[in-house]
């Protein structure tokens, strides 16, 4: 599995990793670290494909997040945008 932290939220979102028999699933998750408390996370569009044994990366676009938004969409969103890229 990969996991990776989402600034100011005190979250830890983790993808990916093997079911019990040892194949490879595509399940996001999220910690949330003042509640103790696990739960699923919405995805929109198609997320990556089963995996295990990868990496990835938390990226902040828009509203004074770390990284330029590309897209005109991304650029005038009012709120930050949390985008986890999944490598390998």
């Amino acid at each position: 599995h990969s996991a990776a932290w989402v600034r100011d939220s005190n979250t830890l979102v983790v993808f990916g990793g093997k079911t019990g028999d040892g194949a490879p699933c595509a399940d996001l998750r999220a910690f949330d670290c003042e509640l103790n408390l696990w739960y699923p996370v919405a995805v929109s569009g198609r997320g990556p494909s089963p995996r295990q044994g990868h990496s990835a990366v938390m990226l902040r676009l828009g509203a004074g997040g770390d990284a330029t938004a590309s897209s005109a969409a991304a650029s005038t969103a009012s709120a930050p945008t949390e985008l986890m890229l999944v490598f390998g």
